[in-house]
């Protein structure tokens, strides 16, 4: 996986949502979480597009981008994270100030994460 934020700035993604193809540039996602069937992709222009696709495509479509699978439901683009608290709620805090729950199964990829990144 990837650190480099730079590589989201020149890549979308297709969503395809009630007919229309929306274009969505990967650096405006923030996340991603999926309900059942249904999977909604959240912006920071607080616009978000409900499809009819697993996570897990998405999950492994975004990898190289940073992003990252929090919980059995959601996935973050770790660019718009603000804040990360792993103990004792281990969550997340995005740019959108929408509170994010890690899994304590998935605490170890942000863990991995952090590690390679420079921390001041």
């Amino acid at each position: 996986m990837t650190k480099d934020f730079s590589l989201q700035k020149n890549n979308k993604i297709v969503l395809k949502t009630k007919g229309i193809l929306n274009f969505i540039e990967m650096d405006k996602i923030t996340h991603i979480t999926c309900e059942g069937s249904l999977t909604t992709v959240y912006t920071i222009n607080n616009s978000d597009f409900v499809i009819s696709k697993i996570l897990k495509h998405f999950e492994r479509e975004l990898l190289n981008f940073a992003f990252l699978r929090a919980n059995n439901n959601t996935i973050v683009n770790m660019m718009h994270v603000k804040e990360i608290q792993s103990s004792p709620k281990r969550s997340m805090l995005l740019t959108n100030n929408i509170e994010v729950k890690i899994s304590r199964r998935k605490l170890y990829l942000f863990n991995e994460f952090l590690e390679k990144q420079e921390v001041f």
